[in-house]
């Protein structure tokens, strides 16, 4: 990458992981991400609740907030 982390290819990644058509594990280690906001509902928020290595942390009828262990 070129610095910016706003790319398409990021982007892409981004879209595939809230969507659940890739694992997201991979990508969030990459990124360093330490820290995580997702819809309740969603597949990122099932995933995410059954890792051991993330603990929710806050939620409400609109966010869930992760942070890594």
């Amino acid at each position: 990458m070129d610095g910016s982390i706003c790319t398409d290819e990021f982007v892409k990644e981004y879209l595939n992981i809230t969507l659940g058509y890739i694992d997201w594990r991979e990508p969030l280690d990459r990124y360093g991400v330490q820290i995580a906001i997702v819809t309740p509902k969603s597949v990122l928020a099932t995933g995410m609740r059954n890792a051991p290595d993330w603990q929710q942390v806050y939620a409400d009828e609109l966010a869930v907030v992760f942070t890594r262990r």
